[in-house]
């Protein structure tokens, strides 16, 4: 045994695919010309689809398809005849849903749906092997925020954190923010997909203690009490009431 793939008998073996599992890559030459194919039997429109880098092994392992909410992303399974496909938001860093099949028709309709519109959970209805995320759904119904609250109040991890997040979450301005946790620090932003936006970071300590962070880079304040840190975080200014509700 030489070591080769059975679809290269010229070498190269880390590159091409196994032609009994693609054969239908290795007659278009890449992972996305055979996506583009199976686009085109089935008489749908993906526009660009292009490999997601410039490299031999790329070429047959990875496909992306251009779309305005998410591109696609496509890659090759490992030991049996699986896509992996990838609705990847990086934009946003933000992936609206996942899942893997073993069908290329599949993979190409359920692209040429997304990128005609169709909501996650429509999508997921007609193509059951995509998994949408929870914040993606959040997103889409506009409620986001109150998503991620609920989810961190119900989340058993944070058990010691419940009360904290209960009275910010109870507070005007406050509750408008968008809470997550980074190395058991609270961190409350305006716009969790800006990474320049401005935000406050919350250390609780075992005395019953809070520190507060931010918003300027250096600044500090530590908080006796949970009703110090409130007034503390609203004097801050950072977050106000929303006057459209």
């Amino acid at each position: 045994m030489n070591g080769e793939s059975p679809g290269n008998p010229s070498g190269g073996a880390a590159a091409v695919p196994d032609s009994r599992l693609y054969p239908d890559l290795i007659r278009a030459g890449s992972l996305a010309g055979a996506l583009r194919a199976a686009a085109a039997e089935g008489g749908l429109d993906l526009g660009e689809v292009t490999p997601s880098a410039e490299s031999a092994e790329a070429r047959y392992k990875t496909a992306r398809v251009a779309a305005e909410r998410a591109v696609v992303e496509v890659r090759l399974g490992l030991g049996e005849r699986r896509f992996s496909v990838t609705l990847d938001d990086r934009r946003r860093h933000l992936v609206w849903a996942s899942g893997s099949t073993g069908e290329l028709d599949v993979v190409a309709r359920s692209a040429a749906a997304w990128r005609e519109g169709a909501g996650l959970r429509d999508l997921a209805r007609e193509f059951p092997y995509l998994r949408p995320k929870r914040a993606a759904l959040a997103l889409e119904d506009e409620r986001l925020t109150d998503s991620q609250w609920e989810a961190l109040l119900s989340d058993g991890r944070h058990a010691g954190h419940h009360a904290l997040l209960a009275r910010l979450r109870a507070t005007a301005g406050v509750c408008e923010a968008y809470p997550y946790f980074s190395h058991e620090t609270l961190r409350l932003t305006v716009d969790f997909f800006d990474r320049s936006a401005r935000e406050v970071l919350i250390d609780s300590h075992e005395d019953g203690t809070y520190t507060l962070r931010g918003p300027a880079e250096g600044e500090t304040a530590v908080a006796g009490d949970l009703d110090a840190l409130v007034r503390r975080v609203v004097d801050t200014g950072v977050f106000r009431p929303r006057t459209d509700r």
